[in-house]
């Protein structure tokens, strides 16, 4: 009997199944799946540039002694700036959106960095890019990779239906790990934050997705794969991730987008007005101050804060009208307002305003928004600004002068007697590179043709004063990149 029951037990041992060996499929979970969608799409950013700082010839450090005797720019040393970040590629042409601040070393003139390399994934050497156009405001920048074009990108997608819960992943190049990869949910919307600068960023997605420092300019995404944010700061008390992220929703991002690489200017400047998302602190205020908002339950929408006398909208939008409807669609921020609800080419627009409490429906009639076609000739009125004559730099220009073909901008054709550009010092013959307006958090716009001037004038409508950035040739010195005040004025 003892004899039987051992012999059953080995039977019974060796005809039972081994371990089961779990499938790959079945571990490829929705965020397995969505990762391998974006990852090949991410790129790991770093920058060098070389920095001089102004030194005492007799202490380690400047005194108020150095600053009286000596001038600054005399004594001078030398060190390399580095930084590290994140992007994503979102074209086949190799256009790829980042932070601002990952590729900027301050604002206005020198502050691009003098290398930018990036690394995608599975590659072992870096590549290098160029910065097409970059808004300090919205802390967005565009660059593009140089050389042949990666096959993998991600586009972009759409951030007007998130929802607060929902899972995400970030992918970023954390604390200098490529490529690293973190979930969570999204924790809140709309949220507010105000940057080192003192830019506030409005509207951003709250998330718990661990983003820590090197983690800027890299994607957000969902499930699906698809892009809806890009990761910019946290809140943190050590400097490290605690669980509270902020990522730029992806239909503010596609406005920068639109206008540096389509060439297509967004509503508010074919309108010609200038708006602010409602803060909660805005809301609070127009419901004090302003005695028609008092009993408004939905206090929602974008408020007008400036129209151009001169643009589309004069006469027919306010100062202080709350934008709620866009061709029947809820605006509930600046970034619902998108291509998509206003095509380039359409010649009205329908907008619901909310005026001092009181609802109404207004047309306006637009002129075709996009600026691809004038990307080498602007509009003929438009070659006139602050007393100067502008000219696109094309090749004649560039053989006459024998300028290097990575520069663009505009040539000064003309300059008129005792005009603003006059007073600026400016002449005929100088290219102009970029304009920056010290009232508006110091934001520094590249222009390459006439249609950019345009743009300014109705952007930077209220600007006292801009900061022209722009090349001279002199003889025995060649070119050389000069600086300018100019008056915000029409020529008298």
């Amino acid at each position: 009997m003892k004899r039987f029951i051992v012999g059953l037990a080995i039977i019974v041992a060796f005809s039972m199944p081994g371990p089961i060996e779990a499938s790959v499929d079945t571990r490829r979970t929705p965020v397995v799946l969505a990762v391998e969608k974006a990852i090949p799409a991410v790129v790991d950013i770093s920058t060098k540039k070389k920095i001089r700082v102004d030194r005492s010839p007799f202490l380690l450090f400047r005194t108020p002694f150095d600053d009286f005797f000596l001038p600054r720019g005399l004594f001078q040393d030398t060190y390399v700036g580095t930084s590290l970040g994140s992007g994503v590629v979102v074209d086949r042409e190799g256009y790829v959106i980042t932070n601002s601040h990952v590729v900027s070393y301050g604002e206005g003139e020198g502050a691009e960095p003098d290398e930018i390399l990036v690394l995608l994934h599975g590659e072992d050497v870096q590549r290098k890019a160029e910065i097409v156009g970059r808004d300090p405001a919205e802390d967005i920048a565009v660059l593009r990779i140089l050389g042949e074009p990666p096959k993998q990108y991600l586009p972009l997608g759409n951030s007007s239906d998130l929802m607060i819960g929902e899972t995400v992943i970030a992918i970023g190049y954390a604390l200098g790990q490529s490529h690293t990869v973190t979930q969570g949910i999204i924790s809140q919307l709309g949220r507010y934050i105000e940057g080192d600068n003192g830019v506030v960023l409005p509207n951003l997605i709250q998330t718990d997705a661990d983003i820590n420092p090197g983690n800027s300019g890299g994607p957000l995404i969902n499930l699906d794969g698809e892009l809806i944010g890009i990761n910019t700061a946290i809140a943190t008390p050590s400097g490290g991730s605690v669980g509270i992220g902020f990522a730029i929703p992806v239909n503010r991002v596609r406005k920068v987008y639109n206008y540096y690489v389509l060439r297509q200017p967004p509503l508010e400047y074919r309108l010609g007005i200038q708006f602010q998302d409602l803060s909660p602190t805005l809301r609070m205020a127009l419901r004090s101050k302003i005695p028609g908002f008092r009993s408004v339950k939905d206090l929602s929408g974008v408020l007008v804060t400036n129209v151009d006398p001169s643009g589309a909208a004069s006469g027919q939008l306010e100062p202080l009208d709350l934008i709620q409807l866009v061709n029947g669609r809820r605006i509930r921020s600046g970034d619902d307002i998108g291509t998509e609800l206003v095509p380039v080419n359409a010649s009205d627009v329908q907008i619901g305003i909310l005026r001092e409490g009181k609802s109404r429906n207004v047309s306006i009639a637009l002129k075709p928004g996009s600026a691809r076609a004038s990307r080498q000739s602007g509009p003929k009125d438009n070659n006139q600004w602050l007393g100067m004559e502008l000219k696109p730099l094309d090749q004649k220009w560039r053989k006459q002068w024998n300028m290097d073909s990575s520069v663009e901008g505009l040539v000064v054709s003309r300059v008129a007697n005792n005009s603003p550009a006059d007073r600026a010092e400016l002449e005929p013959g100088d290219i102009i590179t970029e304009i920056a307006a010290p009232g508006l958090a110091n934001a520094v716009f590249r222009v390459s043709d006439l249609t950019d001037i345009d743009i300014l004038r109705r952007k930077l409508a209220n600007a006292e004063t801009f900061i022209i950035y722009f090349y001279r040739y002199e003889e025995n010195r060649g070119w050389s990149k000069w600086r300018t005040e100019i008056e915000n004025k029409p020529n008298e």
